[in-house]
């Protein structure tokens, strides 16, 4: 996951932007991903980045429960320390969205893509090894 605080958060080795995918709207989208992950080890996403967005697919889905058992899990395991900035905004919405059902039981989200620019700052790509090589030369 990305740590320097931007939007970028591909998970696994995967060309899955989780938080991109929940911007779009793509519920379904992102629930797969998510049931794709490798979960813990050096290789797998951790547990609470794993809830985080488990959690946001369900509430996206509509599984309240499941979702707002996962944002207690989350909160758990740290809340919101150590997260990167899109994990943070996802965490507040899933917070968001969790407490309003709660106080309105027969609420359901219409998500669709948000066309509003990322709160986050956008991390610059690693220059390739190859430019790097060339630069130096």
């Amino acid at each position: 996951m990305d740590r320097a605080g931007g939007h970028g958060d591909v998970v696994s080795g995967t060309h899955d932007d989780p938080y991109l995918t929940l911007a779009a709207g793509d519920c379904e989208g992102l629930a797969t991903a998510v049931g794709l992950w490798k979960r813990g080890g050096p290789t797998g996403v951790a547990d609470r980045d794993f809830l985080l967005y488990e959690g946001a697919s369900r509430a996206c889905l509509g599984t309240w429960k499941q979702a707002k058992d996962d944002l207690n899990k989350v909160a758990n395991a740290g809340g919101e320390a150590g997260l990167s900035c899109s994990e943070r905004v996802v965490l507040r919405w899933l917070q968001a969205l969790v407490r309003y059902r709660d106080a309105h039981p027969t609420f359901v989200p219409n998500l669709r893509r948000n066309p509003a620019k990322s709160p986050c700052p956008a991390v610059p790509a690693s220059p390739s090894p190859t430019a790097t090589q060339t630069a130096k030369a």
